[in-house]
């Protein structure tokens, strides 16, 4: 009963402002409504991964650094973010070599499908990001902004983002071109 009484007050005080507001006159309102409902369902956590970079990655990277991807992946925040130490890496997936891990994220990082970054709180761990021409995770804007912002970062070299020592952006039309790219 509280929250209706609520709206109805929230109501006549929406009424008033808009009418004693110069930009709407009064005589022209017939009905103010208020949604108190969230439109559309929320998604379930998710990554957009495209098709070229996947079958490429396949292809051309090895066990152990398509494990380290899948992993990132799927624990992947809002725009392509991963905080993560190689001590984790290696107890989420039962791998007893750190030189196994390292030897991973580093063809990662060469192929250019991760990018390292120093963490900022703690200089003896990493933060990576997943390249977002490869997968993204967030909406489109943000990923076209990502990129351009990184494509400046990256005057000096202008294919840090194109992956698998490519340099031109992957572009591949079927699995066939791959059993040549190998």
């Amino acid at each position: 009963m509280e929250d209706s009484q609520a709206l109805r007050d929230l109501k006549k005080d929406v009424e008033e402002a808009v009418k004693q507001s110069r930009i709407v006159k009064p005589e022209n309102i017939t009905q103010v409504k208020i949604y108190t409902e969230r439109k559309g369902l929320p998604l379930p956590p998710n990554v957009m991964v495209f098709q070229k970079f996947i079958l490429a990655a396949a292809a051309k990277l090895t066990p152990n650094a398509l494990r380290i991807l899948c992993f990132f992946m799927g624990l992947s925040e809002y725009e392509n973010f991963v905080g993560m130490d190689v001590k984790t890496i290696m107890e989420y997936l039962s791998i007893n070599s750190e030189t196994t891990v390292i030897t991973a994220l580093n063809e990662l990082t060469k192929y250019n499908v991760i990018i390292k970054v120093k963490n900022g709180r703690d200089r003896r761990r990493n933060d990576y990001y997943l390249n977002p021409i490869a997968m993204w995770k967030g909406n489109s804007f943000s990923r076209n902004k990502h990129i351009q912002a990184l494509l400046k970062q990256h005057t000096e070299n202008p294919n840090q983002l194109n992956m698998f020592g490519d340099n031109e952006p992957l572009q591949l039309e079927s699995a066939d071109d791959l059993k040549t790219n190998k």
